[in-house]
């Protein structure tokens, strides 16, 4: 696990991580996307194994572009493009398996509505309005087309195929939005440990000013009373001076006879 933390922080740029707020924004978008690789990988197996490679190649594709964003984040420190660029790829497969499987009818349209989501959670309320209109307008493009006499014939014809399908893109959303709330609910939690200890060091600093603040306080005084002392002696030591200079210039009663 503590390799997976340094894996993750190595992909976040280090001058955005004195920033908490952005910095588990950014731990969040890489989480996001490393885990999101493993889904990618078992799906384009799972396309090439049914013999659609078309879906298989879109997957790697997804694939690609994923990685490609997190080094781009490394490089920009910016979600917003990284962020942008993955939600622009995933969205582009998901309508193109909608393309391919029946359109408005195909259950991969479950896919599509949950997206939003994985954008407010890993990136941002700004980025999440963005692919929820893209979403809005995909889904009003394929049902205008579908009212203008457009057909979208499925690519997956087996009854054994279609079941699969269906439990797929139906299983599939719950257990992914399962996971990026529970990812979400970990980063912040840790977030809010890590507040809390930057506040106990911060309390710790706090006495030890304190502390020095008191001995300071102390040394002043001391510094002060010897000072005190000082100058009490100094004018003793005056007061004798001028009466000791007085009584040298005061004329002797027996003078001397020139001789």
């Amino acid at each position: 696990m503590k390799n997976f933390r340094l894996f993750v922080e190595w992909f976040i740029p280090s001058q955005i991580k004195s920033d908490m707020k952005y910095h588990i924004r950014a731990r969040q978008f890489v989480i996001f996307a490393l885990i999101g690789m493993i889904f990618y990988i078992v799906n384009m197996i799972k396309w090439y194994s049914m013999g659609y490679e078309n879906l298989g190649l879109s997957m790697m594709t997804v694939l690609i572009v994923n990685i490609l964003m997190l080094f781009v984040f490394r490089a920009t420190g910016s979600i917003n493009i990284a962020g942008n660029g993955l939600m622009a790829i995933i969205n582009w497969h998901f309508f193109y398996l909608i393309y391919l499987t029946g359109g408005l009818q195909s259950s991969a349209i479950s896919w599509i509505v949950i997206i939003p989501v994985f954008a407010a959670l890993y990136f941002s309320n700004r980025v999440s309005v963005i692919w929820s209109t893209v979403s809005l307008l995909g889904i009003l493009s394929f049902n205008y087309l579908e009212h203008q006499g457009v057909s979208f014939t499925s690519i997956i014809t087996s009854n054994q195929q279609i079941c699969q399908a269906n439990l797929a893109n139906s299983v599939g959303p719950l257990i992914a939005v399962f996971f990026a709330g529970c990812f979400f609910n970990l980063a912040m939690y840790r977030a809010f440990d890590g507040q809390k200890d930057a506040m106990a060091n911060q309390k710790e600093t706090l006495d030890q000013l304190n502390a020095v603040f008191d001995s300071v306080t102390e040394i002043s005084e001391s510094i002060l009373s010897t000072s005190t002392i000082l100058d009490s002696s100094s004018e003793n030591m005056k007061l004798r001076s001028d009466e000791m200079a007085q009584k040298q210039q005061k004329p002797h009663p027996f003078p001397k006879k020139p001789i």
